[in-house]
């Protein structure tokens, strides 16, 4: 008896990211969105709190320590152009890890900054990453959220800056008398480098993204995580294949995938 091959079905993947409820991974996907944006500004205003403490130890005057805040500022203005480019050709993911990652590190080089010069250069730097990682992360945490939930969800992310900003002041009073200036940025580092952890982990790469460059339907399945209904029993499994129209999503054509084929990762790395 000759059996009927089962046709792909026609899937919209825009319209199962529309769909869904909030849960789980959703709301987890904005914690680490907000642990980033946090980390950014606390980070950008713990030299705020160090300032009093480097000019007293260094003899800086007012005018050192405003080029140095200065700096930073100027860093960020290009920031977001760098690392948005840089998205666009390593993925949103690896761009937003790598400028976590770097802030991280450039925050860690603060405390080991003995000289006026080397304060300037390793600020100006941090400015770069740290005005990087704000508008990637902003925009791959939106992604994936519904429009419905779109101002909450872009609220609660761009609420963790303002909270990092405001948490630089008790942890600098809690750790620079005690410990000195460099404690506040062995702190903001530290727990820096802790978040790009949490990143690797659990980050998901952009589907545009994946989709412009051409990534291979099981890889987009395994980040988009179908809803169970596009598995049915006695069919075979079934992966994503997405395609971009002038720049914009089509319907995404789910085809079936050999069996025993392994899933891979699934943070679309």
């Amino acid at each position: 008896m000759l059996m009927t091959p089962v046709q792909p079905a026609t899937i919209d993947v825009a319209g199962i990211i529309e769909d869904q409820q909030p849960g789980r991974i959703l709301w987890r996907l904005v914690l680490i969105c907000w642990s980033v944006t946090f980390f950014d500004g606390f980070d950008t205003n713990a030299i705020a709190f160090a300032a009093p403490y480097l000019a007293k130890a260094y003899s800086f005057d007012k005018s050192e320590l405003a080029k140095v805040f200065a700096a930073g500022g100027f860093g960020t203005l290009f920031g977001g152009f760098l690392f948005g480019a840089l998205g666009d050709h390593i993925g949103r993911r690896r761009a937003v890890i790598a400028a976590t990652l770097t802030f991280a590190i450039l925050t860690l080089l603060l405390a080991l900054s003995t000289q006026y010069w080397e304060l300037l250069v390793v600020r100006a730097l941090n400015g770069i990453a740290l005005g990087g990682a704000l508008p990637i992360i902003w925009a791959l945490g939106v992604e994936y959220v519904p429009t419905r939930y779109r101002a909450t969800a872009v609220t609660l992310i761009m609420l963790g800056y303002g909270i990092g900003v405001a948490a630089a002041g008790p942890v600098s009073v809690a750790l620079l008398p005690r410990f000195g200036w460099q404690a506040i940025f062995v702190f903001g580092g530290v727990a820096s480098v802790l978040a790009t952890a949490v990143l690797w982990v659990f980050l998901p790469e952009s589907l545009r993204y994946l989709a412009a460059v051409g990534a291979d339907s099981a890889r987009l399945a395994r980040v988009v995580e179908l809803p169970g209904r596009c598995r049915r029993p006695g069919r075979p499994r079934r992966v994503v294949r997405h395609r971009l129209q002038r720049g914009r999503p089509e319907r995404s054509r789910v085809v079936p995938q050999p069996a025993g084929r392994p899933s891979g990762d699934d943070r679309g790395r």
